[in-house]
C-alpha cells in the first residue's frame, strides 16, 4: 500500500523503477521470512480430529509455497532483475504492438512499433514507429532482400522485417526482428511483444476514452475494428509522422494518459499477470543470464512440450491479406484409440470457423458514412472481413508421433515433429482439418495429454474422446 501510494503521488514518468526496487531489496528479504515462518507455523499444527479445517490449512500451506517460489525467485536474482530494468546503464528496446486482426506466431500482425530508451527504470525516450517506417530505412540502408520462407512466399517475394515473427520459438523471431532493425540503425537489447488484447482488457477497467479527433467513444468492443477502419482508409493521413497509423498513435497518447489519471495500480497488475499467464506478452533480451530469469517467471514464452505422453501446439500464421482473423471461431477435437498393445490411434482436428454476419456488414458501411470513407471497388469491405481466410498452419507433435497423413509437410522441429499445411476458410462457412498419427507405447505407460495455446488466441473450445483399452486421460 505504501509503495502504491508513493507512486501514485509522484506519478508513473517521474519514478526511477530499477532504484525503488533497489530501495525494496530488503523488504522482498523480510516478505521471503514472513512466508517461510508462516509454511513452518502451518505445518506444526496437528489437527487430525478436524479435517475440514486440516483441508484448509494444507490449501493455504500451498498458496504460500507458490507465494515463496516467486520471492525466492526474485532474491536470488535481484542483480539481474535490476540489470534488466536498465539499472546500471542505458539500454534500447523495440516494443511491438500487434494487433489482433491477422495471427501470427508470437500472437498478432507487427504493425506498430515504438523504440523505448530506459535508464534506471525511467524512460528517456518513447518514438512510436509504424512498421514500414522501419523497412524504409531498411531499403536506405542497402540491406539485402532475403528469400521469404513457406506461407510468407504466398503473398510476397521478399522476407522483411513486417513479417519476422513468423517463427514458432520466440526466441527466434526475436532474432530475426533484431537483425533487420539493426540493419534500419536502431542497435536493440531486447525485444517485447504485447498483443492488442491487453488494450482491450485495460479499456474494461477505466470503461472508455472520448477520442475528440474522430468524434467518437472509444470501448473495449470497438477499439480494434474501429482503429483498424481508419488506418486502412488513410483518412488521418496527415501530420508530421505522415503515416496512416497516426490515428492509432494520437489514440495511444489519450489511452496513457486515463492510465494515469484513473491510477487502478492493482487492477493493471491483475491484467499484466493474467496475460503474462496466456503468453499475450513475451519478453526477449539478447543475454544468456537475463533470459534465463525470465524464463523462470513466464516472460519468454517458453514451453516445455514433453511434459506430457502426448501433445499438440497449433501455431497459424495469416496469409490473407485481410482482417478476416477477427472473425475466426477455433475449436479443437482429440479423438483417442487405445490398442491392445498398448500403442495410440489419434486424430487431433482443427475446425475455423468464418463468423461474419450481415450485421458485421451494417456496422463497417455506418462508420464509412460516418467518416466519409470511399469504397466504391469494395475493397476496403474486403479488408476489413468480405473475403476468404487463408492460414499457413503448423502443429508440433511429439517426436514418436508416426504421421498417417498424405499430401502433408512433416518436418523435424527442436526434437519434435511439426505437420505443415493450408487451411482456407469463406465467410460464413466452416473448414476442418483432421491430424491423424500413431503413437507407439511399447513400455506402456499411462496416456497423458496437453494442448499449448498460440498467444493471441482468447477463445477457443476443445473436446476429447476416447475408445479402447482405459487409461489416465488428461
Amino acid at each position: 500500500d505504501e509503495t502504491q501510494d508513493f507512486i501514485a503521488k509522484k506519478g508513473l514518468k517521474e519514478i526511477q523503477f530499477s532504484q525503488l526496487l533497489a530501495n525494496l531489496e530488503p523488504t522482498f528479504k523480510e516478505i521471503q521470512n514472513n512466508v517461510d515462518d508462516s509454511i513452518n507455523s502451518y505445518k506444526e499444527l496437528k489437527l487430525e480430529r478436524e479435517p475440514e479445517l486440516q483441508k484448509k490449512i494444507q490449501e493455504q500451506i500451498k498458496n504460500l509455497e507458490i507465494i515463496r517460489k516467486y520471492i525466492l525467485t526474485i532474491n536470488t536474482n535481484y542483480a539481474t532483475i535490476l540489470e534488466i530494468l536498465w539499472h546500471t546503464k542505458q539500454k534500447k528496446y523495440l516494443i511491438i504492438f500487434q494487433n489482433s486482426d491477422e495471427i501470427r506466431p508470437t500472437g498478432w500482425f507487427m504493425g506498430s512499433m515504438a523504440i523505448l530508451d530506459i535508464f534506471r527504470g525511467k524512460v528517456q525516450n518513447f518514438e512510436q514507429k509504424d512498421v514500414y517506417d522501419l523497412e524504409w530505412n531498411l531499403k536506405k540502408s542497402g540491406h539485402k532482400r532475403l528469400s521469404p520462407p513457406e506461407g510468407i512466399n504466398k503473398i510476397t517475394d521478399s522476407f522483411w522485417l513486417r513479417d519476422a515473427n513468423y517463427f514458432i520459438n520466440p526466441k527466434e523471431s526475436a532474432k530475426n526482428i533484431k537483425f533487420f532493425v539493426d540493419n534500419a540503425w536502431y542497435p536493440i537489447d531486447g525485444v517485447l511483444f504485447l498483443n492488442q488484447n491487453i488494450v482491450s482488457d485495460i479499456l474494461t477497467v477505466i470503461w472508455s476514452i472520448h477520442f475528440k479527433d474522430i468524434d467518437e467513444t472509444i470501448t473495449s468492443e470497438n477499439f480494434s475494428e474501429l482503429m483498424s477502419i481508419l488506418v486502412e482508409s488513410k483518412k488521418f493521413k496527415t501530420g508530421t509522422l505522415w503515416t496512416p497509423k497516426k490515428v492509432l498513435f494520437d489514440f495511444s497518447k489519450l489511452f496513457f494518459e486515463k492510465i494515469q489519471k484513473e491510477k487502478a495500480y492493482r487492477e493493471y497488475l491483475k491484467i499484466f499477470l493474467k496475460n503474462l499467464d496466456n503468453r499475450e506478452v513475451l519478453f526477449e533480451t539478447f543475454s544468456q543470464e537475463e533470459d534465463i530469469f525470465l524464463e523462470k517467471i513466464g516472460l519468454t514464452g517458453f514451453m516445455k512440450l514433453d511434459t506430457t505422453f502426448d501433445f499438440n501446439y497449433p501455431v497459424f500464421t495469416s496469409i490473407s491479406w485481410n482482417k478476416s482473423d477477427r472473425y475466426m471461431k477455433r475449436s479443437y477435437e482429440k479423438y483417442l484409440e487405445t490398442n491392445t498393445d498398448c500403442s495410440y490411434n489419434s486424430v487431433f482436428r482443427i475446425k475455423q470457423t468464418h463468423t461474419f454476419t450481415e450485421t458485421d456488414e451494417t456496422r463497417v458501411q455506418k462508420y464509412f458514412e460516418k467518416y466519409d470513407i470511399t469504397d466504391k471497388e469494395g475493397k476496403l469491405l474486403s479488408i476489413q472481413w468480405k473475403w476468404k481466410n487463408w492460414q499457413y498452419v503448423r502443429v508440433i507433435l511429439p517426436l514418436k508421433a508416426q504421421i498417417k497423413n498424405k499430401n502433408v509437410v512433416v518436418e523435424d522441429y527442436q526434437q519434435r515433429k511439426s505437420i505443415n499445411f493450408y487451411m482456407e476458410t469463406l465467410p460464413g462457412k466452416t473448414s476442418f482439418f483432421d491430424i491423424e498419427y500413431s503413437l507407439p507405447n511399447p513400455d506402456c505407460k499411462n496416456y497423458t495429454y496437453k494442448l499449448y495455446k498460440q498467444p493471441g488466441i482468447k477463445d477457443f473450445a476443445i473436446k476429447f474422446e476416447e475408445t479402447g483399452r482405459k487409461s489416465n486421460t488428461y
